[in-house]
């Protein structure tokens, strides 16, 4: 499940290429000894093209006892700052227009490619399957999404994947209901909560969620200063 927006955008600055499951996946799955093989026979091989072997050795399956459609993906990172940048500006347009797109936006997010019902949670989504099912016609929306769907194609070197499954290689966080807002699978406390992560740092999309789903930062009114006698008179 590491296969994720927030996760690349995390470790951009530190890794060039990302090879991981957006999906959960079955013990024994990853490639290694294929791919340690054809390393070993071609150990100047780039590691571009090593994370290409690795996951074209993968072997992509269906466990409906699971709910696992297994799938991977290799992307470049260097490609994650001007895809944090138009997320950035989709959130924003988002933000500004959500009364007139709320509909068109719950429609692509309830079609979207979901990640890890194993677990019994829905709010790991296919982005870009996502942006293929967004209908707004909005040009600057339009825009956007064709600049997403662009650098995505160029990030993500390789991608295996069953013909019917619409894995594209990266999920992103989308919770549909308020309760999952910064859930985190496996911690009753968060490690960090999501506002912390660089993605949201740097991109509105925390804001945008928020909006979407009615949270609001509620905070408590500071304590008023009052003046005046302390007791009263019955009924004045």
């Amino acid at each position: 499940m590491i296969g994720n927006t927030e996760v690349a955008y995390q470790i951009k600055n530190c890794v060039e290429i990302f090879i991981a499951y957006p999906e959960c996946a079955m013990l024994g799955d990853w490639p290694y000894s294929e791919a340690f093989n054809d390393l070993i026979a071609n150990p100047i091989m780039t590691p571009s093209e090593y994370a290409i072997t690795t996951v074209n050795h993968f072997i992509p399956n269906n466990y409906p006892q699971y709910d696992m459609i297994t799938t991977m993906a290799a992307t470049n990172l260097s490609y994650l700052n001007s895809l944090g940048t138009e997320i950035n500006n989709l959130a924003v347009e988002f933000i500004n227009n959500l009364d007139e797109y709320r509909d068109e936006i719950t429609s692509a997010l309830l079609g979207a490619r979901i990640y890890a019902l194993m677990w019994e949670i829905d709010y790991y989504i296919d982005f870009y399957n996502f942006l293929e099912l967004l209908t707004i016609n909005d040009s600057a929306i339009v825009d956007i999404k064709n600049n997403i769907m662009s650098i995505m194609d160029s990030a993500v070197i390789a991608n295996k994947h069953l013909p019917t499954d619409p894995a594209h290689g990266l999920s992103i966080y989308f919770p549909r209901r308020t309760s999952d807002y910064n859930d985190s699978l496996r911690y009753e406390v968060l490690p960090s909560p999501y506002e912390e992560t660089l993605f949201a740092i740097d991109t509105q999309w925390d804001e945008f969620l928020k909006i979407y789903l009615g949270i609001t930062d509620n905070q408590p009114p500071t304590t008023p200063q009052l003046s005046g006698p302390g007791q009263g008179k019955p009924n004045t």
